[in-house]
This record gives C-alpha cells, sequence and structure tokens, in this order.
C-alpha cells in the first residue's frame, strides 16, 4: 500500500516538472538575463587608465656584464584596469604600478612593461599595458676624484672662512665611459652667507668637466650620495708689518727706507690666540747691497713669520718689500768758527774759540740729492768740554743729530778755558773775546790735556760716533 502511494507522489512531481516544460525554460532563462541586467545597471564593468613610472628590475643582468645601461623610452608607461564599477572607483594610483625586466631584453634592447596592482584587487580586475622600455648599453667605467669644497656668499664681520673639510673627501663614480671620462673635478658648493660661527651641512656632489660645465647622466652614481662639510669660522685681526733691516751696505752707500706693500695684512685664527699678537716684524738683510743689487725689491712670505694656529688669506700670502739704498758722496764745506758753540763747560770757568773769525774745512758725507743746497747754518755744530779744567785745547767739532749728513771726525776746533773770576757767570757756549796769540800747535802738557779730554769725553748722539 505504502509502495503504491510513493509511485503517485512522485506521478505528480514529474507531472509537474515537464508540464509546460518549454515554457518553464523560457522563464528560467528570462530570469538569468533579468538578473544579468539588474546587476549591470546597479555595478557595471568600467575601465580606466592609469600613468605610472616604471621601476627596472634584475638590472644586475646589465651590471654584471660590466655595462650600463640608459633608458631611451618607456620611462612612464600607461596601465588600463578594467572591472566592476565599484572597485574600480576605489583604486588609487598608488595601487598600480608597472616593472620593466631587463633580464628579458630583446636584440633590439627593448622589453615588455608589465603592469602590476595591488594584491586585494588582483582576482578583481584585469589588467593590461602596450607600452614597451627601450634602453641604451654602454661599457661601465669607474673613477676615483677627490671632493673639492667650494664656498660662496660673504661671513660675517670680523670673521673668515678657515679649513673646509670635506666626509667623504674621496668619491668613486661609476657609469657610462662617455660621461665617466668626461669628469674633471667633483665639488661641493657650501654657503657661507652671514656666518659667524662654525658648522657643518650635507651637500650634493657635483661633477664638473675640464670646461668647469656640469656633466649630467642617468648612468652616473656616487659611491656616496651626500657628503658632509664642516666649515670652520674664524676671527680677524688687522695688524701692521715692520720691517726690521739688519746688516750694513757696500761701502759707499746709505740705506735710505724700505717700504712694504701691504702695510697691514688681515691674520684668522682662534680669538684666544690673535688677542696676543700686535704686529709681525719681517727681518730684512742688507749686507753688501748697492743701489743697483738686485734684490732691491723682494717678495717674502708672511705667514713664515706667523705663530702656529694663525692663518692669512690668500691675497696676504705674499708681501712686496721695496729697499732704497743709494750711494753716499763727499763734500768740503767752510765753516766759521763762530758758528760753533761749547757745551758741558763746568762751573766756575769760562770758555773762547781761538782764532774765532776764521773758518775751517769740513769734510761731511751723504745722500747727494741732500748735499746739493745744503745750508750749515741751518745745523747746530759744537765742542764737548765736558770735565775740562784751565787750560788751551784741541777739540773733535761734533753736529747736532740730523739724518742729512755725516761728520767726518778729524776737523778739530782749538778753544781755551780759564778760571771765571767775574760776579757773573759766563755763558758756557760763549764764545767772545780776542783771539788767543797760541801756537797753532798746543804745548805737550796741553796736548795731553786734550789727549785726555777725548778719552773722558762722553758719547754723544753726533753722527761721527
Amino acid at each position: 500500500m505504502e509502495k503504491k502511494k510513493e509511485k503517485i507522489t512522485l506521478r505528480k512531481i514529474y507531472k509537474t516538472i515537464v508540464n509546460n516544460i518549454t515554457l518553464k525554460i523560457f522563464a528560467a532563462i528570462a530570469a538569468v538575463i533579468m538578473w544579468l541586467l539588474i546587476i549591470n545597471i546597479e555595478d557595471p564593468i568600467r575601465t580606466t587608465t592609469f600613468k605610472v613610472k616604471v621601476t627596472t628590475i634584475n638590472a644586475e643582468a646589465i651590471t654584471s656584464a660590466n655595462k650600463v645601461y640608459d633608458i631611451q623610452s618607456g620611462e612612464t608607461a600607461v596601465i588600463r584596469v578594467s572591472g566592476k564599477k565599484s572597485i574600480i572607483d576605489r583604486l588609487s594610483k598608488k595601487d598600480v604600478y608597472a616593472t620593466a625586466d631587463l633580464s628579458a631584453l630583446s636584440s633590439v634592447n627593448a622589453v615588455d612593461i608589465t603592469p602590476h596592482i595591488n594584491k586585494k584587487y588582483k582576482k578583481k580586475v584585469m589588467l593590461s599595458c602596450d607600452d614597451v622600455m627601450k634602453v641604451s648599453l654602454e661599457d661601465m667605467e669607474k673613477k676615483q676624484i677627490q671632493v673639492e669644497v667650494v664656498t660662496e656668499g660673504t661671513v660675517a664681520e670680523g670673521n673668515a672662512i678657515g679649513e673646509c673639510i670635506a666626509k667623504p673627501n674621496i668619491l668613486q663614480i661609476t657609469g657610462g665611459e662617455s660621461a665617466v671620462n668626461k669628469i674633471e673635478s667633483i665639488r661641493v658648493t657650501v654657503d657661507v652667507e652671514g656666518a659667524d660661527a662654525s658648522f657643518s651641512k650635507k651637500l650634493t656632489p657635483v661633477a664638473y668637466d675640464a670646461s668647469e660645465n656640469v656633466v649630467t647622466s642617468p648612468t652616473l652614481k656616487f659611491s656616496s650620495k651626500k657628503v658632509k662639510v664642516s666649515v670652520d669660522i674664524l676671527n680677524t685681526k688687522n695688524i701692521p708689518i715692520d720691517i726690521k733691516i739688519s746688516g750694513k751696505p757696500k761701502k759707499g752707500y746709505k740705506f735710505v727706507s724700505a717700504k712694504c706693500l701691504p702695510e697691514n695684512i688681515d691674520i684668522t685664527g682662534k680669538n684666544s690666540v690673535l688677542k696676543s699678537i700686535e704686529g709681525v716684524t719681517i727681518p730684512v738683510d742688507i749686507s753688501g747691497m748697492s743701489d743697483d743689487s738686485s734684490d732691491l725689491e723682494q717678495n717674502i712670505s708672511v705667514i713664515d713669520y706667523l705663530p702656529n694656529g694663525v692663518s692669512l688669506a690668500a691675497e696676504y700670502a705674499m708681501i712686496s718689500v721695496k729697499l732704497n739704498i743709494q750711494k753716499v758722496v763727499e763734500k768740503k764745506l767752510l765753516l766759521q768758527h763762530k758758528k760753533v758753540n761749547v757745551e758741558n763747560l763746568a762751573d766756575g770757568y769760562k770758555v773762547k774759540i781761538l782764532k774765532k773769525n776764521e773758518s775751517s774745512i769740513i769734510k761731511i758725507t751723504g745722500l747727494e740729492n741732500k748735499l746739493e743746497d745744503l745750508d750749515l747754518s741751518e745745523y747746530e755744530f759744537y765742542v764737548n768740554a765736558e770735565g775740562l779744567k784751565e787750560g788751551t785745547y784741541s777739540l773733535k767739532l761734533r753736529v747736532k743729530e740730523n739724518e742729512v749728513f755725516e761728520l767726518e771726525d778729524y776737523t778739530r776746533i782749538r778753544v781755551k778755558i780759564t778760571k771765571d773770576t767775574s760776579n757773573d757767570d759766563s755763558d758756557s757756549g760763549d764764545s767772545s773775546g780776542d783771539d788767543s796769540k797760541s801756537s797753532p800747535s798746543a804745548s805737550p802738557k796741553e796736548s795731553d790735556k786734550s789727549s785726555k779730554n777725548e778719552e773722558s769725553e762722553s758719547p754723544s748722539p753726533s753722527a761721527d760716533e
């Protein structure tokens, strides 16, 4: 009985399924189409594009062959992304990227650009890219060059630029042979405008060729992208130069002057060192020189005469010293005895110059241009009576210190010293009275006194000493 009921149920189900089967199939297809239409209307398929920079990979396939590459085209690529609108709308440029595998270079040095997308979207979109990257190959070259530090700008007043140190001070350059071979120097330029204290800064090195032009190439790589530059800012001080003359010129010549250019220089250093320096002395030896010596003009290095820790600006490294040495000439002139004074006479004595109204020939030496129009009345001549008692003496003629001439010491003036018995003291320099009639030469006793006087005379600032 139960089996009968089961068969009846199955029959009913079968009849239900096969009844109007064609209509039912069309209804199912219509439902699917309707569902697809609804889905596409609500979340349609969209395509968008992104322009991205291409990253090269497996570059070691080229560098291992001692080659370098330069990208000719294909540094950027356009990537098309297709997918549901809901997905596409969530994408940004950072979700998409492109690579070029340099290990897959073709015979014409080209490689397809492969598009990529963030993993979470990988199975939800379709990617495509029609761009290719083309490169040129060149032999690799390496070179090591010392880094030069160049300063620009002006430091604060009262300061100067000291030592500039680059670290690292030597860089290795790697790149294409054509670019590397052009490089003559590597420089870092540091701005010191207004600087009043030492400082450090990281700077980008720049390559230059022999003509001072910047060398650029995508193949160039420095062993260090940045160079640390330490700049020492020093204090400055302006000091005078003193020329110290030593030795004597050739016989018959006289040293006149020394001119130094510049007369003052700027020195640099730590303030603790500079504060004790008031000037610099430069010794110059004139031994044996004449007016036509080859070294009357000299260039002298100043740094040799400065203490440790002190430096100079480049413009003060050398100074010019010009020496003036002139020939000495001899001239004979008449000097009236009455123009001669007597000095240092002891109290209680009086003196008179014998043959007061006569003249003596004196011999002087000096520079020719100064002796030409010499007027003896402008100079003070005298004899020294220091320590002398009564008697007649032949005393050496002297002249007050001057820079025009020197007096030869053979000229002598005869004087007579006597006790002053008057109430009024005689002027020690007074030579009034009639000339004595004594003989031209002193007696042996007087000569002895004269000799003792010459020995007892204290040195005076006269040229003949």
